[in-house]
């Protein structure tokens, strides 16, 4: 039941991380899309002015961005602890498939979340 509540507190922290890095990026592009400055060098070499992500769409694609990094690992340590004997193939392996691990743990964060969250209640409700 730690490795659970270590791994749920884990996942929160890095999506708590990546709701404040989101919330940075969408306010730091609104406030230079408001400099004139900025937008008048962008007239000068012909650019166009990209239209501002919302602080909704910055705030869940960093919240799944970095929830991704520890739901890879875990995924990665069930799996290398299942199939990989010798430490030599798992360092390499790790190093070659990690961003693979990590698109995977971006799909799966919140699922994982919550089948860990039901875990963890399902083992409390046995306890005495």
């Amino acid at each position: 039941m730690k490795k659970e509540c270590k791994q749920i507190l884990c996942i929160m922290g890095f999506m708590l991380i990546g709701a404040l890095l989101g919330y940075v990026v969408a306010s730091e592009q609104y406030a230079l899309l408001a400099d004139p400055e900025f937008l008048r060098s962008l007239a000068e070499h012909n650019l166009q002015v990209p239209e501002p992500i919302t602080y909704l769409h910055a705030i869940l694609g960093f919240i799944f961005l970095f929830a991704g990094i520890p739901t890879g690992v875990i995924i990665y340590c069930h799996f290398a602890d299942k199939w990989l004997n010798s430490s030599a193939p798992k360092v390499i392996i790790a190093i070659i498939i990690f961003p693979i691990y990590m698109m995977f743990g971006v799909i799966c964060a919140l699922p994982i979340l919550i089948y860990k969250l039901f875990v963890l209640i399902k083992c409390r409700g046995r306890e005495p």
